[in-house]
């Protein structure tokens, strides 16, 4: 087991998480998944439902590589990791090793019997699992139905099984158009159901999303979001939970920059990946070794270049990050932030024009990070033993170690 039930990790040094990419295997239909049209334009999921995991002989020396990297965690993900059929060995040998272990999951299958009388959730514990993300997308059966494919009641039953051993657990919501309005409802389950961490996650058109027109129905206009968004943070920390906001523009969502981790930020944050990911027919060795920085600390391929240009849709710009991945527009030229903002999707720039956005004229920052983010401690505290009281610890009332 890890020495320690959690460690406060040093806002503005680079993070000590990981992944393990057990396969793109999935039966769930969730509307915003990134591997949405993944290899066909018109069958969004087939990827997922052809899809297959790794084997848990590749799975098991891909743990073993990161621990010898000095990765500290690891996130489990997919696909859906716990249809693994070796997701408990994979829980058992990375508690051997050291690495706190953390399953994100839609929370489906947990309550299941599976090679015995236990059901998958007590075996996992059993196993060693440190922590668990669940995702929570909406606030009733017939909307998680629509979103995801899955059922709410049996996330929800394996919610309150580790409720009930006092097991506290970290929650994923994507942002998009169709949830907007339960944000606040959603914050509420968090809060009622004894998770310590909530994470908001902005769709973004990445991977396959920019290619297909169905986007229009899923990415959120960002006047849309900061009122909803904002009453849900409210919630959220007016009860001690840690929030997280990944992935949007810094102005949209002004006022909550201690909350952003954004790409330029992204390898600071504790509970982030520094190996490689997604790379599911490349050797063990590869997929566990950290990937290059640029000296600020970001990953190259999402560094800030200067280049004039114009997207598709006729928006100038004078800068963008990696290869047209984001874009800094003429209204974005006199902003404070360029260097610890994402910027802004060019399709987003193209559909919805730039009424969202407006400069910053001046704003403290640390490298790569906002001074308000570098500042806000809780969820720079890493969950890494099952019985950890993480709410106590965001809280500050823990002592940091």
């Amino acid at each position: 087991m890890p020495d320690t039930d959690y460690y406060f990790h040093e806002p503005g040094t680079l993070g000590l998480g990981a992944v393990l990419d057990v396969g793109l295997r999935c039966t769930h239909s969730c509307r915003f998944c990134y591997y949405s049209f993944y290899t066909s334009p018109e069958d969004q999921f087939l990827a997922l439902r052809k899809g297959s995991f790794r084997p848990i002989s590749e799975c098991l020396e891909i743990l073993s590589h990161i621990a010898a990297n000095g990765l500290k965690h690891v996130d489990v993900t997919g696909g859906e990791p716990t249809l693994h059929p070796g997701i408990v060995e994979i829980a058992r040998h990375a508690s051997k090793l050291g690495l706190g272990l953390r399953i994100i999951t839609l929370g489906q299958f947990l309550m299941q019997k599976r090679a015995g009388d236990e059901i998958l959730l007590q075996q996992l514990l059993d196993a060693g699992v440190a922590d668990f993300l669940f995702s929570v997308h909406a606030v009733d059966e017939a909307n998680f139905k629509g979103f995801t494919g899955g059922s709410l009641e049996k996330l929800s039953t394996a919610m309150s099984y580790l409720k009930g051993i006092g097991f506290q657990y970290g929650v994923n919501t994507v942002v998009f158009r169709d949830n907007l309005d339960m944000l606040p409802e959603i914050a509420k389950i968090s809060v009622s159901m004894g998770a310590y961490i909530h994470n908001f996650i902005l769709f973004n058109a990445y991977h396959r999303w920019s290619e297909v027109p169905q986007i229009v129905e899923m990415q959120p206009i960002y006047q849309e979001v900061s009122g909803p968004l904002q009453e849900a943070v409210n919630i959220l920390e007016s009860r001690g939970l840690a929030i997280n906001i990944r992935y949007a523009p810094l102005c949209v969502v002004r006022g909550l920059e201690r909350h952003v981790v954004g790409v330029t930020g992204v390898c600071f944050d504790p509970y982030e990946w520094r190996n490689r990911a997604c790379n599911y027919d490349r050797d063990p060795s590869f997929c566990a070794e950290p990937i290059a920085l640029s000296t600020e600390g970001v990953l190259v391929a999402h560094s800030m270049q200067e280049k004039n240009g114009v997207t598709p849709g006729g928006t100038p710009f004078f800068a963008m990050r990696g290869d047209d991945f984001k874009i800094f527009p003429e209204i974005c030229r006199s902003c404070a932030a360029h260097h610890v903002c994402d910027g802004i999707d060019p399709r987003y720039a193209d559909r919805h024009g730039l009424t969202a956005f407006s400069p910053y004229y001046s704003l403290e920052t640390t490298g790569v990070l906002t001074g308000a983010r570098v500042s806000y401690l809780p969820p720079f505290f890493v969950k890494m033993g099952p019985m950890a009281d993480m709410r106590s610890a965001v809280m500050g009332t823990l002592p940091r170690r």
